[in-house]
């Protein structure tokens, strides 16, 4: 390794560690440097005995690292983090390593956002220094320190969150005025409500968000719980395939989660909404009604609020023919009643 660069991780007080010649495995225990950095002259003797170097993470060097192994990935990762296109980066045997400053420190995992092959680093771990070779292949910047970028502030997630709507926590999402989104995002998540609250989220930023843009969101959800899902555990809930999500509506959020405060949002009685906001007890005064009419009316209302209900639902709940079914609704709505 050249002098100059090891002198310029130092100079940028990055903890460093020596790593066995060829390989990416650390020559000893290094616990003390994630507290104190190496000496230069320390660093130095590592460097004359052949050794690799390992930059570590967290606010000991004040850096944060994302590392892919696979380079399918990159195109999901962009997605929701565009800055890694400018940031410092190295080019690895399998992948790239993308750097970013922080002050920090953040949890391990080896499927950030739920991809696998993408690691997250911070404190106790640590990722090959550039001009490090392991097994023949050199460690090279593909963009220099002098680039690198602070890390996004949306994935700063608090330990315990809040009930504040106006919280900074999360990345910015469109939720198309669902109230709920926030709320789940709020909402201090105990375990039994944890997999039902994580897919209930994840079915609602589909709506209006990219695959890979909510699954950001709904990690950076879980990240935050004091009792996280595994990332295998977490793409099972959300898998794509798993739900049609465009049909996950209002009534089956609140089925799920209780927590849900549903009377303020502009989405309940969404889709055959009651005009002048009528309630079941006015119905028998609108005149000209039929039986399967107002029957139809008290079962929107009562069993339906806040999800659009087809006509095969209707028909199902109300066990009326769906082609009867189908000529009541058309009434209605030229009644402007719905």
């Amino acid at each position: 390794m050249q002098l100059e660069l090891f002198r310029d991780y130092l100079n940028r007080e990055m903890s460093l560690i020596p790593l066995i010649q060829g390989t990416k495995i650390p020559v000893f225990s290094w616990k003390k440097y994630q507290y104190r950095r190496a000496k230069e002259e320390t660093v130095k003797r590592w460097v004359k005995k052949g050794y690799n170097l390992g930059i570590v993470g967290g606010d000991i060097s004040g850096l944060v690292m994302i590392d892919v192994d696979d380079e399918a990935r990159l195109p999901e990762l962009k997605i929701f983090i565009p800055e890694i296109e400018e940031t410092a980066q190295v080019k690895t045997p399998n992948g790239h390593h993308f750097y970013f400053n922080t002050a920090e420190n953040f949890a391990f995992t080896d499927s950030f956002l739920g991809l696998d092959h993408v690691e997250l680093r911070s404190a106790g771990h640590q990722c090959v220094a550039p001009d490090s070779i392991v097994d023949g292949i050199p460690y090279v910047w593909e963009a220099p320190l002098d680039h690198i970028l602070p890390f996004p502030d949306r994935f700063y997630i608090p330990s315990t969150l809040q009930d504040d709507p106006g919280s900074p926590a999360f990345p910015p999402f469109r939720s198309d005025g669902r109230r709920c989104i926030q709320q789940i995002l709020n909402h201090n998540i105990r375990k039994r409500e944890r997999n039902k609250s994580l897919f209930c989220l994840y079915c609602l930023l589909l709506k209006k968000n990219e695959p890979a843009y909510a699954m950001a969101i709904v990690d950076a959800k879980n990240r935050s719980m004091e009792e996280s899902l595994a990332g295998e555990e977490l793409r099972w809930i959300c898998h794509e395939d798993k739900n049609s999500y465009h049909r996950f509506g209002c009534e089956a959020v609140r089925k799920r989660l209780a927590f849900v405060d549903c009377s303020n949002c502009r989405h309940f009685y969404r889709g055959f909404k009651m005009k002048e906001n009528l309630i079941l007890k006015n119905y028998k005064s609108i005149p000209d009604l039929s039986p399967v009419e107002f029957k139809l009316m008290g079962i929107i209302e009562l069993h339906f609020d806040g999800e659009t209900p087809s006509i095969t639902k209707l028909s199902r709940t109300s066990k009326i023919d769906w082609r009867i079914v189908n000529k009541a609704v058309q009434q209605l709505k030229e009644k402007s009643i719905l």
